[in-house]
């Protein structure tokens, strides 16, 4: 190998260890299980305080509201905005811790980064994160809440880990926020049928109430509108009110 080459091989070489590293993609952290038997369609409402509150990074709020969205509405129901949703989803981040190892990096130096080439991690990243999720009716009565704890570590390393602490922490995080929605869903597997059956009877004794309400103005508004007559002495019409 020529000596003026020697640049253009490490460059090509460090090249190909970033490109091949993982990347962070928020849509795919889904869970592995579906919740069967699934909750009728709920509308999604996230309290979007309470995730901007944990994190200082905007990527990482990106990720959490897309994972939240996407877990809950194609794992647990069917999300819904309309007049079709059956209750509401509220869900809520609790808390969130971090932890970063650099031992990773003194192993690194230790062997003056031969390790590294070789595909050892070089550094690691690790959340906990507590979710709460609660579940209404269509008269936004509580039917059942449900907190459950995630963790999630993701590595900084060449050829299958993730290169840069930015992308640690959003894989790490977004490990995390899996983790506890799959929790969630464990706990949730056990009342679904129960929750279901609830969540169709009131919105079907509400849909019934709102039409038997509606009927009722209506039939009032006839009454209303029907003319009165006013009759004379003599028992002929006098005025049409």
């Amino acid at each position: 190998m020529k000596k003026d080459h020697f640049p253009f091989y490490v460059l090509l070489l460090s090249s190909t260890m970033i490109i091949s590293c993982a990347s962070v993609k928020p849509h795919s952290y889904l869970l592995k299980e579906q919740l069967q038997p699934a909750l009728p369609a709920l509308r999604i409402q996230l309290d979007h305080e309470s995730i901007t509150s944990k994190y200082d990074d905007r990527d990482i709020v990106d990720d959490a509201t897309t994972i939240l969205n996407n877990v809950l509405s194609k794992n647990l129901f069917t999300s819904s905005q309309g007049d079709e949703s059956y209750g509401y989803a509220n869900c809520r981040i609790l808390r969130v811790n971090e932890s970063r190892n650099r031992l990773w990096l003194v192993g690194a130096i230790g062997t003056l980064t031969v390790s590294t080439f070789l595909g050892v991690p070089y550094d690691s990243d690790s959340y906990e994160v507590e979710l709460a999720l609660e579940i209404l009716d269509t008269r936004k009565d509580t039917i059942g809440t449900y907190i459950a704890h995630g963790k999630g570590k993701a590595y900084g390393a060449f050829y299958w880990g993730y290169y840069g602490i930015w992308n640690l922490r959003r894989a790490a995080n977004a490990k995390a926020i899996q983790d506890a929605l799959d929790n969630i869903r464990t706990s949730l597997q056990k009342d679904a049928t129960k929750i279901s059956t609830r969540l169709l009877k009131v919105k079907r004794d509400y849909l019934t109430e709102q039409k038997e309400s509606f009927l009722r103005v209506k039939l009032s508004q006839k009454i209303d509108v029907t003319p009165q007559l006013e009759l004379d002495k003599e028992g002929f019409i006098f005025k049409v009110v």
